[in-house]
């Protein structure tokens, strides 16, 4: 009668220890699938403003559903097509700047920024990198 209950016992701790894994993996699983979404960005481009310093990113984004945007973080080295230095030395980030616009499939959408770091050393290198954070995820785009 003992051992039978021992065994029963022991089942019973297998199957609670399975079904708690199970139900954890499937959280940690939804969880990692929504950090790591992936975004295609169909085109990008900068304009930047020498009188008010003001860079605007102007995206193309190709998705199915619907994106907000929570915040926005760029980080710039060397130069912008129309030659203004947009980056100190090192990768400086730009001052984060909140917006809580939709962008909906294949829309563009104009993103100001705040504020650009501006060097001459960095003049020959040509690489604008941009990080996007959103609700679900964020995705990095280098050009």
């Amino acid at each position: 009668m003992t051992f039978n209950f021992l065994k029963v016992s022991c089942l019973v701790i297998t199957l609670s220890f399975t079904y708690c894994a199970t139900i954890c993996a499937q959280v940690h699983k939804e969880e990692t699938h929504l950090r790591s979404k992936q975004i295609v960005i169909n085109s990008f481009e900068w304009t930047f403003d020498k009188t008010t310093g003001i860079a605007r990113a102007s995206i193309i984004i190709a998705n199915n559903s619907e994106l907000e945007i929570k915040s926005i973080t760029a980080l710039f080295t060397g130069q912008a097509k129309n030659g203004v230095i947009l980056q100190s030395s090192g990768i400086r980030t730009i001052r984060r700047k909140s917006v809580t616009e939709s962008i909906l499939p294949d829309e563009t959408k104009t993103i100001v920024i705040d504020k650009v770091f501006k060097n001459q050393q960095l003049a020959t290198l040509n690489l604008i990198q941009l990080e996007i954070v959103y609700a679900n995820g964020s995705v990095e785009f280098i050009k």
